[in-house]
């Protein structure tokens, strides 16, 4: 289908390293959204008038599913996709369908979880200067 689609690229490269490639970069796609996704979230809470209990609170629900997204990135063998380790990618067709959407969702909320604090901190810096 690439071979229609941009010929001058045609047999530039074995098909084995592209679909590698694109395999690992898709996932390496997904992990950035997650940490954009957390980037926006401290602005986001900003707006919000909370109090330091439910704060408190939030922060340690976000937490746990955070956890539970570390353990589904894990579990589910992504590491092995980021690092070109998987020369294909595996797709479970008994899971149900959203099953699936909320582990992905549980999974990128691991990696906005985990760029939430440094962003938090810089802002904090930002208004104190």
């Amino acid at each position: 289908m690439s071979g229609h689609a941009v010929p001058f690229l045609y047999g530039m490269t074995k098909v084995s390293f592209a679909r590698r490639m694109h395999l690992s970069m898709s996932h390496w796609a997904f992990v950035l959204m997650g940490l954009h996704l957390g980037m926006h979230i401290p602005v986001m809470f900003a707006r919000l008038r909370l109090t330091d209990k439910l704060k408190t609170v939030i922060s340690a629900a976000l937490c746990v599913v955070a956890g539970i997204g570390l353990f589904l990135f894990i579990r589910n063998g992504m590491p092995d996709y980021l690092f070109f380790r998987v020369p294909f990618a595996f797709l479970d067709y008994e899971k149900a369908g959203i099953l699936v959407f909320v582990e992905n969702a549980l999974m990128l909320l691991f990696w906005g979880f985990i760029v939430r604090i440094p962003v938090a901190m810089i802002l904090k810096k930002h208004f104190w200067t």
